[in-house]
């Protein structure tokens, strides 16, 4: 008996003064740590979200840089009465999307493209800024706009 004593008296020492405590997680350090656990993962999984949001617009816009780069090279090899009846072709894998051709008088307004007024004709300078206007939506929503400008040389 006294040999039992001594082996509850070191129990109680060991697990301060609760016998059935069990060395191990308890049921709110598992809350706690399951919590932390969640938090993160949301945060990882919005993230995520919001890196496949932001490359969605950035292949969109390689593909408006694609597209404006080739309308400026047809631009700059066109003869200028080409030029002034110049519509360039609807980009393909681009939703809604809506191009605008301008160049710019010797005043600086803007011109449509292909022109309208054949008095203008006279009036535009040499060389003759061009500017392209490509504007878009993504498929998140976003609505996108690039431009690029050229000279022409008569």
């Amino acid at each position: 008996m006294h040999q039992k004593l001594k082996v509850m008296k070191q129990a109680l020492r060991k697990h301060n003064g609760n016998p059935y405590k069990r060395d191990g997680f308890a049921m709110i350090e598992l809350m706690i740590a399951l919590g932390v656990m969640v938090t993160v993962l949301v945060l990882i999984g919005g993230s995520i979200i919001s890196i496949m949001a932001v490359d969605r617009v950035a292949e969109g816009r390689e593909q408006a840089a694609t597209y404006l780069a080739t309308v400026m090279e047809e631009v700059r090899h066109a003869k200028y009465e080409e030029l002034l009846a110049y519509t360039p072709d609807k980009p393909e894998g681009l939703i809604g999307a809506a191009v605008t051709v301008e160049c710019f008088d010797k005043e600086g307004r803007t011109i449509s493209l292909p022109l309208q007024n054949e008095n203008l004709r006279e009036q535009l300078p040499n060389p003759l800024r061009i500017q392209a206007t490509l504007t878009f939506t993504t498929t998140g929503g976003h609505v996108v706009s690039a431009k690029a400008s050229a000279l022409h040389v008569r």
